[in-house]
């Protein structure tokens, strides 16, 4: 297996993942490197149980582990029932460097059995049923500050804890760096547990009928008290989730918590009691071509929950910024298909393309982004901040704050069959066990569907492999919308965000829709208003005498393009100008004259001064916060004094006011005599005159 790239936004992030094993198998596909046998049972006919051949063979999982003295080392596991538990190697791989990275210790399961000289069949571990509870291993397999370890092959069912397991040492280092693949895990707790550091693979596993999440990984940055993390400080992990089945668990088929470059791809996730994808403080992810339906909750959840009473968590930690949510399909979700933002922490960036959004939330719950901005905690930029939605097959209703343009398709996808023959979609639970049906869910679409080469860029463009359509042929031209059928786990994902144009031309008209440019709009401003999501505003050449021009607020990402050349509107090639000098008051249709013309910004002038004939004038220079200060302090001042000069006015008998008005005098006629009768006055007496 070669390299694997995966690039997210543009080619701002790229993710290089080299693979351990290429020198792992030969090329008919069967294991030739083991270093220590294990076979179910077996004891040797002549001398001792050393694991170095098949015909020494040691008879416990738990013992070839234990074996391991080198980086490199692989113990092949033959066919059998093997009752153990907690199995940990005692050696780690090679450190992670490139030169090095060859040299993993493996756990294989070789259910072919070509390894052992053993017939075909499943690799199975279970627990011990003769022990006391306190003495029964409660993980298939633990790695405790274990780093460089593949683990693969294995059927592993009933642990009360997890199938597959990663804790830090106590007070040693955090486990790193892991492979676990092609595992089937039935009727665990978890199925596959990880707190761990570095990079984690976990592609091409079964996990059912756990009671708590089929995939759980988490970093190890702060210290815990019962061991899940190290007493030192550890860096963030890197999760790579794919090709895998996760379905009829008790909470989330994929959970991502505190992790970086998450990519969630090709998965099947189905009949969870929780959600099928959560992500909480995981930023930068890719959540490509996974089929999302018919779990307790959200399909897509990214950066929501809450805070547990008594526990240390900051809600702050669950904003998950810039996630991808790129050519899935949800479907009979309970709750959103996607939702992304909390109340807490906000999420921005997000981008939600080429997806089949369907019947989630009895149709009513699509595509819910929230504008923190608004509710009982302000959030500074919410998560509706530079969202990008479009090329979307969404027949459910956006939320109220989720914003959105004309981009989207509203059609019935067309299905081959959801439920298959067996009549049940994803599975059911019977006895309390979790029956899977999952097998026969179509989710291709016929050859008359309307997301069929309706994506935002072509296959080759995208790098997406598999087929979306009836029959299996592979996706080519422009990108089918929705789940990809036998996709690659190493495919190369490229992601651009899509070119979504509103026209804007002189000869436009402003009650047209803009979607092309011989439906152009004539003005800027209007484009500007339908600008959401993702919208780009291409502008051809010409004169446009307007000002003002914004997208709504909290509308998402809107990008501006001049386009001076026309090669975009059709136009001959001429200058983009913007004229605010010229431009009409904002909000009136009619023709102004010229004296009711005014600058940008000024619809906050007096009435008597918005009428005067505008002339050109330099901008005021803004005064520096200390002198702007002082002179608010100066007109408090003088406001405080002229008070208390109306008060003592006010006070003063009026028998002075005839002396401050002379106009009175003639008015005061006959009384003159009497007012100054009274010229030495009491000033503590109020005086009637």
């Amino acid at each position: 297996m070669g390299d694997r790239t995966y690039v997210l936004h543009g080619a701002r992030l790229v993710a290089v993942l080299a693979l351990w094993l290429a020198a792992a198998t030969s090329a008919a596909g069967q294991p030739t490197d083991c270093t220590f046998y294990v076979r179910a049972g077996f004891v040797p006919l002549e001398g001792e149980a050393d694991g170095r051949t098949p015909e020494t063979a040691f008879a416990s999982i738990t013992v070839g582990a234990r074996a391991v003295r080198n980086p490199g080392d692989v113990v092949c596991v033959g066919p059998g029932l093997y009752v153990d538990g907690d199995i940990t190697p005692l050696q780690d791989g090679a450190p992670g460097v490139p030169e090095l990275r060859d040299f993993p210790v493996t756990l294989r399961g070789d259910a072919s059995g070509a390894s052992t000289d053993d017939g075909p069949g499943p690799v199975r571990l279970v627990p011990p049923t003769d022990r006391p509870a306190s003495e029964t291993p409660g993980t298939g397999f633990l790695l405790v500050g274990r780093h460089d370890v593949v683990i693969e092959g294995f059927d592993i069912s009933g642990f009360s804890d997890a199938g597959i397991q990663a804790r830090a040492a106590g007070g040693g280092a955090n486990s790193a760096d892991l492979v676990i693949r092609n595992n089937t895990i039935r009727s665990c707790r978890t199925g596959i547990d990880i707190h761990a550091e570095g990079v984690i693979m976990i592609e091409h596993n079964v996990i059912t009928g756990s009671s708590a999440s089929g995939i759980s990984v988490e970093s190890c940055t702060e210290p815990a008290p019962f061991g899940f993390c190290s007493g030192l400080v550890g860096g963030l992990v890197v999760p790579i989730v794919s090709n895998n089945r996760s379905g009829g668990n008790g909470a989330h088929g994929v959970f991502l918590r505190l992790g970086d470059d998450a990519v969630v791809q090709n998965n099947v996730l189905y009949s969870n009691g929780l959600t099928g994808v959560r992500l909480r403080g995981v930023s930068d992810a890719l959540i490509a071509n996974n089929l999302v339906y018919r779990n307790g909750q959200e399909g897509v959840s990214i950066g929501t929950g809450f805070v547990d009473p008594g526990t240390s968590g900051d809600a702050a930690d669950f904003a998950s910024p810039n996630a991808i949510v790129l050519n899935n399909t949800l479907y009979e979700n309970t709750e959103w298909a996607v939702e992304i933002g909390s109340s807490l922490a906000a999420s921005p960036g997000a981008a939600v393309v080429n997806n089949i959004i369907w019947r989630n939330g009895s149709g009513r719950l699509g595509i819910g982004v929230l504008n923190e901005r608004g509710g009982v905690t302000s959030v500074r930029e919410p998560s509706v901040c530079s969202f990008v939605s479009g090329f979307n097959d969404v027949l459910d209703d956006y939320g109220p704050d989720t914003p959105r343009n004309n981009y989207d398709l509203r059609s019935d996808p067309r299905f081959v069959d959801i439920t298959g023959p067996d009549g049940t979609l994803g599975g059911e639970v019977v006895e309390g066990q979790f029956i899977d049906r999952a097998a026969d869910d179509d989710f291709r679409l016929r050859a008359d569907s309307p997301a069929l080469d309706a994506g935002s860029t072509t296959v080759t463009r995208l790098g997406i492999t598999g087929s979306a359509a009836a029959g299996g042929a592979v996706d080519q031209g422009t990108v089918d919308l929705g789940y990809h059928y036998d996709a690659s786990a190493e495919q190369v994902l490229f992601y651009e965000t899509p070119f979504m144009p509103l026209f804007v031309r002189q000869s436009g008209d402003d009650t047209a829709d803009g979607l092309t440019p011989p439906t152009a709009f004539a003005s800027i401003r209007t484009a500007a208003r339908r600008a959401r999501a993702g919208v780009t505003v291409v502008v051809g050449p010409g004169v446009y005498r307007e000002c003002d021009i914004h997208s709504p607020p909290d509308s998402g990402r809107a990008v501006f393009l001049a386009d001076p050349a026309g090669a975009q509107t059709g136009d001959a090639p001429g200058v983009v100008l913007l004229r605010p000098d010229r431009a009409e008051l904002p909000g009136r249709s009619d023709g102004l004259r010229r004296r009711q013309r005014v600058r940008c910004g000024d619809r906050r002038l007096p009435h008597h001064r918005r009428h005067r004939r505008w002339r050109p004038a330099a901008e005021p220079v803004r005064p520096r916060r200390g002198a702007q200060h002082r002179r608010v302090r100066q007109r408090q001042a003088r406001h405080q004094r002229d008070q208390l000069r109306r008060r003592a006015r006010r006070q003063q008998p009026r028998l002075r006011q005839w002396r401050r008005h002379p106009d009175r005098q003639r008015r005061a006629g006959s009384q003159r005599v009497r007012r100054r009768r009274f010229a030495a006055f009491d000033p503590g007496v109020q005086h009637r005159l």
